[in-house]
């Protein structure tokens, strides 16, 4: 399966992918560019800050409502 398949798969699947999810569960070390690749397939995906518990900030990727 492709690694733009793995990534809409889960979040078809799931409520949103991060970069370390991306990687630790998947090897997909590059995932922002995987989005880019499936929004210019057409598929609506929002990024949306979030942060750990030491305040370090990270991006969730959820398709859009």
């Amino acid at each position: 399966m492709s690694q733009c398949r793995t990534v809409l798969k889960h979040l078809t699947e799931n409520d949103h992918l991060t970069s370390m999810q991306a990687v630790l569960v998947y090897r997909i070390p590059r995932l922002a560019s995987r989005i880019y690749d499936l929004r210019r397939a057409g598929h609506k995906i929002v990024s949306l800050p979030a942060f750990d518990a030491n305040g370090q900030e990270y991006t969730r990727y959820q398709l859009a409502a």
